[in-house]
């Protein structure tokens, strides 16, 4: 719901910006980093009275939504897509040797199980709809 209906989306162009990091701002232009997106994400699961938490892996954060019996794993990052038990262990595995892993100001990006690309195709919201996106958070 966040990604399609608000167009919250990971900012691979430009990740490191600061306004990536900045919860207004995310809100404000609907993209931002892994942790911002995934705040944003949990709170509004929360908001409809959804349990939601915060799932930190190596190099990355996504978000459990549901209670233990069905848990659902999503990438905000990467436009909510699901992530599965292999797309799990793939973020879980530490690197081979040889390879070291991704700096912490580097887009997520990845091969394989998880590559449904860095970088979202979605269009940023027009701003009139800022409204809207508010309205995640604000009571009914």
């Amino acid at each position: 719901m966040v990604a399609e209906q608000f167009r919250f989306a990971g900012d691979c162009e430009s990740y490191v910006d600061p306004d990536n990091a900045d919860l207004i701002r995310v809100i404000d232009r609907r993209r931002g980093m892994p942790v911002s997106l995934s705040i944003v994400y949990v709170a509004a699961a929360r908001r409809v009275g959804w349990t939601a938490e915060i799932l930190n892996v190596p190099g990355h954060v996504l978000v459990l939504v549901g209670d233990a019996a069905t848990p659902v794993i999503i990438d905000p990052f990467r436009d909510g897509v699901l992530v599965d038990a292999q797309g799990l262990a793939a973020w879980s595995h530490p690197p081979r040797a040889g390879r070291h892993r991704q700096s912490s100001m580097s887009p997520p990006c990845r091969t394989g199980p998880l590559s449904s690309g860095c970088c979202s195709t979605r269009r940023p919201a027009p701003r009139q709809d800022k409204a809207d996106a508010l309205s995640l958070f604000m009571p009914g």
